[in-house]
């Protein structure tokens, strides 16, 4: 039996049989009653034109217009892919800000001007660093064994009857107007007297307010505002034990977590916001070390790590002196014509790394003296290690033919600076002070330095003999 096509059911004839023209022809016509014609294909067109299709809603199928919309509110349009994509990443964007802003506003009354802590070292972490005990009883430090008290300033001993136990915190700047002062107490035990921080006037002691504690009490908070008055522009705190009575009785007498703050806003007392002022009070102690290195001829900078600063104090050298007597009789020195330069033998001579040399000698006689012949300009000087020459004073000369004399009565050679202080008696000026000469750009201040006798100016056409002593008692470097 023949098999046929799903579709338009055309005979499809076995291995065994026959095809004729006629089976041939009437599978064609078949086929060509199936095709649908261009007239057919108008006819559907125009047909399908004139359906009315509704729109899609939210209640009902339809046709739907595309948007890449991301802040539309229709309800009768399809988001597109890039759309939906924007929409992600404007929301993602949308909830990090959120999550900044939320975090900042977590963080603000902690670091905020109205809330970070003027008070350094305000819990005792650094043990009585930044603070200055005086009174009758002393102020100690020891760690706390309530979670919320880290370490505390104690007095544990009696404080008697009109006496006082006293800590001051170091100044700090401050302007006209509302603060906030606050601190944790412990007065268990305590059952006369009175303990009490105090913010004082740094400039002339008068108290501008004070926040007592809880007569008797465990661990507890106290907070109060505090106005600074017109003018007032430094304060620190005093934290007291006052002695009542019949004295305070030797139970411990505490005071922690104190926060001093700008603004009337009671913000709790929180680690974070005491780490700012010990920080600052890492920066002072930092700045005070570089600038003892420095005062000590070092080269120390605030960018350096604490490692460094460490290397730094160890370079500096120990205080090592010398101190010694020329023994150089007066001579008579051939100076060539027109000759400048070192004329006789080496007075002293300064070891490499001599930073201050002084030059002393008694009230009897001049430490240096001089004598200048005609023309030839000549003083006492240091030489360097490649002949470069510093004089000690400035050279001095005359055009009579006659002695000249220069007395240094006291000399004070400064090689990290490079300057000279120089105290001196001229026959023809009298006695004064100077500052100077400063040495030459290229004189090598490392040592070994000679003191020597130097001629600078000389016009002589002709050799001179030039006459010279030495009456120094005695010389210090180091």
């Amino acid at each position: 039996m023949p098999q046929e096509t799903d579709r338009l059911k055309l005979p499809l004839p076995l291995g065994n049989e026959n095809v004729t023209r006629e089976s041939i022809n009437g599978i064609f016509e078949k086929i060509d009653a199936g095709v649908a014609s261009q007239a057919d294909l108008d006819a559907l067109r125009e047909a399908v034109s004139q359906m009315d299709i509704p729109d899609a809603s939210l209640t009902q199928k339809g046709k739907v217009q595309l948007s890449s919309k991301t802040d539309g509110t229709s309800e009768a349009v399809a988001a597109t892919e890039k759309a939906v994509r924007d929409a992600r990443v404007a929301a993602i964007n949308a909830a990090s800000t959120d999550a900044t802003t939320k975090a900042n506003a977590a963080v603000a009354p902690i670091i905020s001007l109205d809330s970070s802590n003027l008070v350094q070292n305000s819990s005792a972490n650094l043990g009585l660093y930044g603070w200055s005990d005086y009174g009758s009883a002393p102020w100690s430090v020891t760690a706390g064994t309530n979670f919320r008290t880290l370490k505390y300033f104690q007095v544990t001993g009696a404080v008697a009857a009109n006496s006082y136990a006293v800590l001051d915190s170091n100044p700090t700047n401050v302007i006209a107007g509302t603060y906030n002062l606050q601190a944790m107490f412990y007065t268990l035990g305590m059952t006369t007297g009175i303990l009490l921080i105090e913010v004082k006037n740094a400039s002339d002691d008068i108290t501008i307010n004070s926040l007592v504690a809880d007569a008797n009490s465990n661990w507890h908070r106290k907070s109060k505002t505090v106005t600074i008055p017109s003018g007032v522009t430094s304060v620190k705190l005093r934290l007291v034990v006052a002695g009542g009575a019949s004295g305070v009785p030797g139970s411990v007498k505490a005071i922690s977590r104190i926060k001093f703050s700008a603004g009337a806003v009671d913000v709790p007392y929180t680690a974070e916001a005491d780490d700012l002022a010990l920080f600052q009070s890492g920066v002072d102690a930092k700045n005070g070390i570089v600038g003892a290195i420095n005062a000590k001829g070092g080269n120390a900078s605030t960018s350096d790590t604490w490692v460094t600063l460490m290397a730094k104090i160890n370079a500096i050298e120990q205080g090592q002196y010398a101190k010694f007597s020329p023994d150089v009789r007066g001579n008579y020195i051939n100076v060539p014509a027109g000759f400048s330069g070192q004329v006789g033998s080496d007075i002293a001579t300064f070891a490499a790394g001599t930073k201050v040399i002084s030059l002393f000698t008694n009230s009897a006689g001049n430490m240096l003296s001089q004598c200048n012949y005609g023309a030839i300009s000549v003083a006492f000087s240091l030489r360097d290690n490649q002949g470069v020459l510093w004089p000690i004073h400035t050279p001095h000369g005359n055009n009579t033919g006659l002695y000249f004399i220069m007395s240094v009565l006291f000399c004070q050679i400064d090689l990290v600076a490079r300057s000279i202080s120089t105290y001196l008696r001229v026959s023809t000026d009298g006695a004064y002070y100077t500052q100077g000469p400063f040495a030459p750009s290229n004189f090598n201040t490392q040592g070994p330095i000679k003191l020597v006798y130097a001629v600078y100016d000389n016009t002589w056409a002709q050799s001179r003999e030039v006459y010279y002593k030495v009456t120094l008692t005695s010389i210090v470097s180091g």
